[in-house]
């Protein structure tokens, strides 16, 4: 009856759990845990790896291209600009000069004391007289063999044609001196374009120099032509077959004669 009583007592024993405290010696450490790996994150900018958005990256790739010929060019992209690229996206807006009008078209002559209009008219018909004074016997190159040939002819008519082309030098001469008068009346209007007032200035420099070279050759050709009409005249006797007169008869001559 002891023995069975033992059994019992050893299988009940089994039965029930043992508690943590009889159980031995545990892991007291905290049991690891496993994190899954962080996703990066998310860019709310929309930018793509260069740096652009969609819309940014569409209008670059879709935006028409310059034609050739066509000098306007559109800014970069983006709001840093070197100063550059800034200065030649200005230089390339602007228009370019506007061609200088051709000032020695013919015009009618008139004084140009009656016009009121701006300077570069009133120049242009100045310039059209200009023109005509000097390009007389064939350009001021011409001039000093010109007029030593009219001299000559004159002298051959004789002293009335001779006088009468001394008049006609100095007044021609007269008329060169009325023209550069004029210049100091040019206070017309400028136009706006730099390039054009550049042009009018050398036009008029060049005007003004023309009318100074002719009235030099005049003045200073014309008054020694006087010294060589006789020379002019015994070269024209001699052409038609003058012979000098010669002595008048002797008494001696007169004498042996008899």
């Amino acid at each position: 009856m002891k023995v069975s009583t033992q059994k019992a007592s050893k299988a009940k024993a089994k039965a029930t759990p043992k508690s943590k405290s009889q159980a031995g010696p545990q892991n007291l450490s905290k049991p690891r845990t496993y994190r899954s790996p962080q996703k990066p994150k998310r860019d709310r900018s929309n930018k793509g790896p260069d740096g652009l958005t969609k819309d940014e990256r569409h209008n670059r790739f879709h935006r028409k291209k310059p034609e050739k010929g066509d000098k306007s060019s559109a800014a970069p992209t983006g709001s840093k600009n070197t100063p550059a690229v800034t200065l030649s996206i200005s230089l390339s807006r602007q228009e370019p000069p506007p061609a200088a009008p051709n000032l020695a078209i013919p015009i009618p002559s008139y004084h140009i004391g009656g016009i009121s209009q701006c300077e570069t008219a009133c120049f242009s018909i100045l310039y059209a007289q200009v023109v005509q004074w000097v390009s007389n016997w064939g350009g001021l190159e011409n001039w000093p063999f010109a007029l030593q040939k009219q001299y000559e002819e004159a002298v051959v008519a004789g002293p009335w044609e001779t006088d009468q082309w001394y008049d006609d030098i100095w007044k021609y001469a007269d008329e060169g001196r009325m023209l550069r008068a004029d210049f100091a009346e040019l206070h017309g209007t400028l136009p706006t374009a730099h390039s054009r007032v550049k042009e009018l200035y050398r036009r008029e420099i060049e005007a003004v120099a023309s009318l100074v070279r002719g009235i030099t050759i005049i003045e200073t050709r014309v008054p020694l032509y006087g010294d060589s009409a006789v020379a002019v005249r015994a070269k024209l006797r001699c052409e038609i077959g003058e012979l000098p007169r010669s002595d008048p008869p002797t008494s001696d001559s007169s004498d042996s004669d008899s």
